[in-house]
């Protein structure tokens, strides 16, 4: 049997993502901002609040790793966490006035990294691009319960 590594998809969306972090982890870096300090500034620009459960959903981070990220966010004054009046274990994840102007700050930076990445891709290209990817995370989804 054979098998060309060069051809195999899991092998080729692991290089394209490595090349795709590694250089937009180069561009945000002088912003003193890591990739997952990123992901939970975009999650929370697109809602008022969030909890670490559904925060992790939305960045695909640990819930563990992701509630020691946001209290170091917190100590560095990017997020606020609230409890909950109503239930003292729910807490609330948001922004504060320097996340959000962080995150601000950094959405160019992104979509001029994104640009780049697609490069020659045609809109139409980009769109089945994205539909691709989303179809094949689904198609994984099932796999996570038991793996």
């Amino acid at each position: 049997m054979a098998f060309d590594l060069q051809a195999y998809l899991p092998y080729l969306l692991n290089r394209a993502a490595r090349r795709i972090v590694a250089g937009f982890t180069d561009q945000i870096r002088p912003l003193g901002v890591g990739l997952s300090e990123w992901r939970v500034l975009a999650a929370l620009l697109e809602s008022d609040a969030a909890r670490i459960d559904v925060l992790a959903l939305a960045t695909s981070i640990d819930a563990s790793t992701l509630s020691r990220l946001v209290q170091r966010m917190a100590a560095e004054g990017l997020v606020t966490r609230t409890v909950s009046e109503s239930d003292r274990r729910a807490v609330a994840i948001a922004l504060s006035t320097q996340g959000r102007a962080l995150a601000e700050q950094i959405v160019p930076i992104a979509l001029e990294w994104e640009a780049k990445m697609l490069g020659s891709l045609d809109d139409a290209t980009t769109e089945r691009l994205r539909q691709l990817l989303r179809q094949l995370d689904q198609n994984l989804a099932p796999h996570e319960a038991t793996s």
